[in-house]
């Protein structure tokens, strides 16, 4: 039976909350300002509230009786929140605005609850909490559960509060550790090479801290550590408005309890909406180490199983007894949800097409059993019938860069083996040509030298910025990117064999058979960057093509990303184009709306010939919100799409959000007879309401570690069929040409646009240096 970590809020659809209005005045009401006074609210009184819609100047609190005054100020700005003198209203799911206001109101409370009753804390969300001491210490870090709260509409159902699981990383040792004073020159070295590491500063990344003052957590970013500062040698430091003569006459004044000593180390860092860094206490700094920065003993901590997830999960329900969402609501009901029949949509992988008229049709049947044979035999299919489609002048020379830290005959075994590969899939006679080289700019000249732009197949050594390196040094050619140590480990393989569970031993043949996969791997992502497609698919859900919108980083790029997959005989009958674009505006994510026209009749160009059929259905795919100026370059890239023909004056075309990275969190696992717990199958849909689909792209039989999670796809009033958004999600999906036995969590185009803007940020961040 399907299980969610949703619960439902009682009494279901009935749910009911007593509300009041309370009135702003101040200079001017903003948005900003009415969540600011929400915010208030909540500190102040412990009162749930949120801005009424189209009206920043009035809150609608979940309270039953007239709400006290309240003044409310910062160095900018000040308000005053006033009862406004309405009667106390029966906020229900049939009310005007209920459907709306009354999942953020109960969330809001039941946060509130969490700050009353539990000894978690936050960060930098109201929604995402950490537990109060890690539940494991492993070198380097420590390790905390991290709890995100979301709220959902569900049809038929009720209010659902979601509560989802992860793990976060700290470092063990504060900064008083990383910059002790007094340290030998090695020492020195070695502790901050493992903060550089530990922060991504060689990167150029800002270093994420967390600031523990003895009252609160605060997020803040690395911005200097003077030699020898300490807490009384700090100078005048200004902390609201108010002047101290050094950081240890601030802390003997306003923090008399924080144990700091004037002879401490400090150090400067950055706290979001201050112009300046600020001096603090190096022992009470740590660094917040990012999923993609953590030693390789614990990357996989954050893979939680079904059955573990669930286990926690129930333990943090029990930390908050009876009335967890205090006078607002009466509770929950019992368990977590179990959606019926009438919410679960079973979305099918499509037929897939290969080479020399090769056809991967659809399995038999949706089990694990028929679905685990069908990923095996996507590999055979290719093997067997070749690539679906071969570019005619595709390149025929595959560069090998190869560093002199491994012999010669490995980069030749690797090159040769890839390039029999490419041979086998594409027809296509390549050749491989050796590049030695000492270090990554030596390399990069040598390839300009022998071509402007070309294929290769780059074996990084262990400079500290080869990645960014490489992008920034051949910006105009593909690069496929293998890093020594996973060369040598699989060169191993081959020539000494690898362990084998069932024989328990270690055996050659086992070992040619990683090597195999391993070429296998590289070889199908050597044929992507040459526009080879591997295999395709003839229509993914109704539409004849998808437009996926993404901006990536730091907000310096955006990416496009055009797939077209529609029955042979119109032109083109099957094509994706991705490209990636500059953002005028890097302090929004919004993309400007003429910017955003232009990139896409851009992108339609690209992908078109001169005589061609138009597009009767297109999809456009947000990941992420979708912006109102956004909607603006949206509608007039439309308009002319239908001027240039690419498009018809009728064509069908639906917009959505996808939502990969949400705080809505949803998971959803099997619970069996016997009571284990596993992965749903994958392709398995929940409705939650009219406009939003979570689709469990991943799954059983081809998750392997963690629990499946699922992407949201959201109506937002340009959608008219939001079940066939998702089901062209999930077709587009199965075009895992990286990787073809595992299950892709992303449509293509969003998979294409999130590679794309990662090597443009590599790029990005070597020129910076």
């Amino acid at each position: 039976m399907l299980e969610t970590n949703v619960r439902i809020v009682q009494p279901g659809v009935n749910l009911y909350v007593l509300t009041r209005q309370a009135q702003l005045s101040g200079p001017s009401i903003t948005t900003d300002l009415a969540g600011k006074a929400c915010n208030a609210l909540r500190r102040k009184h412990g009162l749930a509230a949120v801005p009424y819609p189209g009206n920043p100047s009035i809150l609608v609190v979940a309270v039953r009786e007239s709400i006290k005054p309240t003044h409310v100020e910062d160095g900018e700005w000040e308000l005053d929140i006033a009862d406004a003198g309405a009667p106390t209203q029966h906020l229900s799911l049939t009310s005007q605005y209920g459907p709306l206001l009354l999942p953020m109101l109960v969330e809001r409370a039941f946060l509130i609850q969490l700050m009353k009753r539990t000894d978690l804390w936050t960060l930098d969300s109201k929604r995402i909490w950490y537990d109060n001491r890690a539940f494991c210490t492993e070198g380097e870090v420590e390790i905390y559960r991290r709890y995100e709260i979301g709220s959902i509409l569900i049809d038929d159902v009720g209010v659902g509060i979601v509560v989802d699981v992860g793990t976060a990383f700290f470092s063990a040792q504060t900064l008083a550790y990383f910059f002790a004073p007094g340290l030998s020159e090695s020492e020195r070295k070695a502790r901050e090479g493992a903060f550089e590491r530990l922060t991504r500063r060689q990167l150029r990344q800002k270093g994420t801290l967390l600031y523990d003052n003895g009252h609160a957590r605060v997020k803040c970013y690395f911005a200097e550590a003077p030699p020898d500062m300490t807490c009384a040698t700090t100078g005048t430091v200004r902390v609201k408005n108010q002047s101290y003569e050094s950081l240890l006459a601030y802390y003997e004044a306003e923090l008399p309890e924080l144990p700091v000593q004037g002879s401490a180390p400090a150090v400067r860092v950055s706290f979001p909406g201050l112009q300046y860094p600020q001096a603090v206490a190096a022992d009470r700094v740590r660094i917040r180490v990012m999923n993609d920065n953590v030693p390789q003993s614990v990357s996989d901590r954050d893979k939680i199983s079904p059955y573990a997830r669930r286990q926690i999960l129930s333990e943090f329900w029990a930390r908050l007894k009876e009335n967890p969402l205090g006078t607002v609501a009466p509770g929950f009901k019992d368990g977590m949800w179990k959606p019926s029949q009438r919410h679960i949509v079973d979305f099918t992988i499509p037929p897939l097409l290969f080479g020399r008229n090769g056809v991967l049709n659809t399995p038999e049947q949706a089990d694990r059993k028929c679905y685990r044979e069908h990923y095996h035999q996507r590999l055979r299919y290719l093997k067997r019938h070749g690539c679906y489609r071969v570019p005619p002048n595709m390149a025929r020379k595959l560069y090998c860069a190869y560093s002199n830290q491994i012999d010669r005959e490995v980069a030749n075994r690797l090159a040769t083996d890839v390039v029999s590969m490419l041979h086998e899939l594409t027809g296509k006679e390549m050749a491989a040509e050796l590049v030695g080289y000492d270090t990554v700019i030596h390399a990069a000249q040598q390839l300009r030298d022998a071509d402007q732009s070309g294929m290769a197949l780059f074996v990084l050594n262990d400079e500290p910025t080869a990645y960014h390196e490489v992008a920034f040094q051949l910006p105009n050619w593909r690069i496929k990117r293998v890093t020594v140590e996973t060369l040598d480990q699989h060169y191993g393989y081959l020539t000494k064999g690898a362990w084998d569970r069932n024989s328990k031993s270690v055996r050659l043949e086992r070992g040619q058979k990683r090597w195999e996969a391993f070429i296998g791997l590289i070889t199908l992502d050597v044929a992507q960057l040459l526009d080879v497609v591997p295999y395709g698919i003839n229509s993914a859900g109704p539409y004849e093509a998808q437009l996926v919108i993404d901006v990536g980083y730091e907000w310096r790029h955006f990416a496009l990303s055009l797939l077209i997959a529609r029955q042979a005989g119109k032109v083109p009958d099957f094509r994706i184009v991705s490209h990636v674009y500059p953002k005028a505006d890097r302090q929004q994510e919004s993309i400007n709306p003429c910017i955003l026209t232009d990139a896409i009749l851009d992108l339609f160009a690209r992908c078109f010939p001169r005589k061609f059929d138009p597009i009767m259905s297109l999809l456009v795919m947000r990941d992420g919100r979708i912006i109102d100026r956004e909607a603006k370059g949206l509608n007039d890239a439309i308009n002319q799409l239908k001027e240039k023909s690419y498009l018809p004056k009728d064509a069908h075309i639906d917009w959505v959000e996808i939502h990969k990275d949400t705080m809505k969190s949803i998971r959803i696992w099997n619970v069996n007879d016997d009571q284990s717990v596993d992965n749903p199958l994958l392709g398995v849909g929940i409705q939650l309401n009219a406009r939003t689909i979570a689709i469990a792209t991943t799954g059983t039989p081809t998750l392997s570690q963690g629990t499946a999670e699922p992407i949201l796809v959201v109506g937002n009033g340009h959608c008219s069929d939001v079940l066939g958004a998702a089901r062209a999600n999930f077709s587009g999906a199965q075009l895992n040409w990286s990787s073809p036995g595992v299950a892709q969590r992303l449509h293509i185009g969003m998979k294409r646009t999130d590679d794309d803007l990662k090597a443009r940020d590599a790029q990005e961040v070597r020129r910076l240096r």
